[in-house]
């Protein structure tokens, strides 16, 4: 079914957080409608491109389980690339976290993520950090996979990604919710949220690693909650219950899913009701 509003779908960056994002993929095809545009920032930009060229939300989610039961897969590459200690994040960087290539990483999902965005069917915007440019620096054409691994490299697990002579970082930095890049004239604008944040007992100390994460995650949230203040605005919210996982839990794929599978049906409801009638009884 068409819908008679174009839709705009951000999604944001959150590490495996991200994979939150597939049920409600599953959601648009459940309802049969596509958005008109994505717009993406870390994992929300591997996820979105997937999604963009032609994959459904269920070959998706098909996919990860699959990646997840093979041995030397992305998600066990991701885990052991873990910050294991404050040591390892501040000596010799051999063999460590930093020193992981996306990449290398994002060559996992073959066919899965074309080469360059002319290849997609919904056009896709993806969002990295320029590092000494001290600013977002928005792709929509041009090597896909370059932007997606800028995208995606987030400090202290990825090394930072060279375009046009500057290195990148993770998008999240400066804008981990892109809403704003996937907004429509007279469409609908739908934000997924991923950012997660610091879980635990109160009276506890937080490990330097998890204080460093922890810190990142909260600054993402201070930077979505300001924005949300401004003209633009998504018309729906999604953001599933995943603060018990953190962003390097790349083995918890079931769960994350189903965090976001909780919040499918709500979201189809919302949805369908700023669409056509027909659109939302399907």
């Amino acid at each position: 079914m068409t819908a008679d509003r174009p839709i705009g779908l951000a999604l944001g960056g959150g590490g495996a957080l991200g994979f939150a994002h597939v049920p409600i993929l599953e959601a648009f095809d459940e309802l049969g409608v596509r958005p008109a545009v994505i717009a993406g920032c870390s994992m929300g930009a591997i996820i979105g491109a997937a999604y963009a060229k032609g994959e459904s939300g269920r070959e998706i989610a098909g996919f990860l389980h699959g990646l997840r039961q093979q041995r030397g897969d992305l998600l066990q590459r991701l885990w052991r690339s873990r910050p294991r200690a404050v040591r390892e994040l501040f000596g010799p960087m051999r063999a460590t976290a930093g020193q992981l290539v996306a990449e290398t990483v994002l060559e996992a999902f073959g066919e899965r993520l074309p080469k360059t965005f002319a290849e997609l069917a919904i056009p896709l915007r993806v969002v990295a950090t320029d590092f000494y440019g001290w600013h977002e620096t928005l792709f929509s054409d041009g090597s896909l996979r370059e932007a997606v691994a800028a995208s995606m490299a987030l400090p202290l697990v990825f090394r930072p990604v060279m375009i046009g002579g500057r290195p990148h970082i993770d998008g999240g930095i400066v804008n981990p919710l892109p809403f704003e890049h996937a907004a429509v004239d007279g469409g609908i604008l739908v934000a997924v949220d991923v950012i997660g944040g610091p879980m635990g007992r109160p009276g506890r100390f937080p490990r330097p690693v998890e204080a460093m994460i922890g810190s990142t995650q909260l600054m993402m949230r201070a930077i979505t909650a300001q924005k949300m203040k401004g003209a633009i605005r998504p018309d729906i919210v999604v953001e599933p219950e995943i603060a018990r996982f953190r962003p390097l839990d790349f083995r918890q794929i079931d769960p994350i899913l189903k965090a976001g599978e909780a919040q499918k049906e709500d979201f189809k409801r919302r949805l369908g009701a700023l669409l056509s009638p027909r659109v939302a009884a399907g």
